[in-house]
């Protein structure tokens, strides 16, 4: 989810993990985007960020020999594709989109060993504003809107999510990330 902290907690478990074992980073997918910011949630935008975050997560993956940290994944594109879906007439063409977009992302989410949901904690209040641990303002109701799909989304699907509240320092949030890749290699 966008301003969750993502990027700066998986900098650093990248940092802790790349001590032992080759770690690689992607970046978010939809930064080389070339739709207007207005389409950036319309289908071909978000065919596009599909496309470009499995292609960028094969490439580094098959030059990899240890942990691929996915800055932003397919159920993060997968769901801002949800939010712009449900708001359209369905139409057979836009049903037919929906259905392809649904396809891709049921295949893809399988290939990734490990599901985080990093967590917002909404009464975390610096002078008066809600902010997350790295001191972004947050949107209460675009986190609870979010947080809601992604939720909804697991259930549906079906698939393990580990949750990680960011409220807590980023040393901290990472070192419980590493501590979940640990245990889920030894299952």
């Amino acid at each position: 989810m966008k301003g969750c902290g993502k990027t700066t907690l998986l900098s650093e478990v990248k940092k802790i993990l790349s001590l032992k074992s080759n770690t690689q980073l992607t970046s978010k997918s939809d930064i080389n985007n070339p739709f207007d910011e207005d389409k950036k949630l319309s289908f071909n935008s978000q065919f596009f960020n599909f496309s470009q975050c499995i292609n960028q997560e094969n490439l580094v993956f098959n030059n990899s020999t240890g942990f691929l940290l996915c800055d932003t994944t397919i159920l993060d594109y997968y769901i801002q594709w949800q939010k712009f879906f449900s708001d359209k007439e369905r139409t057979p063409s836009m049903v037919e989109k929906d259905d392809l977009l649904k396809h891709l992302f049921k295949f893809w989410i399988q290939t990734y060993d490990v599901h985080f949901f990093i967590r917002v904690k909404l009464n975390h209040k610096v002078n008066g504003e809600l902010k997350t641990e790295i001191n972004q303002n947050i949107d209460p109701d675009y986190v609870n809107t979010m947080e809601k799909t992604y939720l909804q989304t697991i259930d549906e699907y079906g698939f393990t999510c580990h949750e990680v509240y960011n409220h807590t320092s980023v040393d901290e949030s990472a070192h419980k990330i590493i501590e979940i890749i640990s245990q889920s290699q030894e299952g």
